[in-house]
């Protein structure tokens, strides 16, 4: 008994289709990688090694906020998750992931090239300095493509040098 599965057949791309001569031997090299690595990928996003983590991002710090801005094109608003969690070592990790399906069935239509598939990504940061910044009035939006979250520095507040004598008995 076969172990193969029933898989429809690709058919050729005519010779003027442009093709990836290196694909093959990439996606060997992803699916080797992926096996050995399992958690790599989460961590650092997708492709990393090759393409540099993902999603690609700025981090922005002025006196009253740090700001995340993050390139996530191609997800919409809903298809886009923000986490943060307490670490045991008394840090916070801020986590961007994402999801994409973008499986459809489409009758009477033969795939000359299909590259566009599901997708998924994980990409989180340290914060070592938590305490400086107020979680409860994190922002986040999304537009173009682009993913902006803040999160508030706390306020400091001053206080006057004020002197105070203390009597002794």
């Amino acid at each position: 008994m076969s172990n193969r599965r029933n898989l429809p057949e690709l058919s050729t791309p005519p010779s003027w289709f442009y093709q990836d001569t290196f694909l093959p031997t990439d996606r060997l090299f992803d699916n080797i990688f992926s096996k050995a690595f399992p958690e790599f990928s989460k961590t650092f996003g997708i492709d990393a090694i090759t393409k540099a983590a993902y999603p690609k991002v700025n981090i922005l710090e002025t006196d009253s906020e740090i700001t995340f801005i993050a390139d996530v094109a191609g997800l919409t608003k809903d298809e886009v998750q923000i986490s943060i969690k307490d670490n045991e070592d008394n840090t916070k990790a801020l986590t961007i992931s994402g999801k994409k399906d973008v499986e459809k069935k489409d009758d009477g239509v033969k795939y000359l090239l299909r590259e566009l598939k599901h997708s998924y990504f994980e990409r989180s940061f340290v914060i070592n300095n938590f305490a400086e910044y107020n979680f409860d009035g994190v922002t986040a939006k999304h537009e173009n493509g682009v993913l902006t979250l803040s999160i508030p520095k706390v306020e400091v507040k001053k206080t006057e040098n004020k002197i105070k004598y203390i009597k002794v008995d």
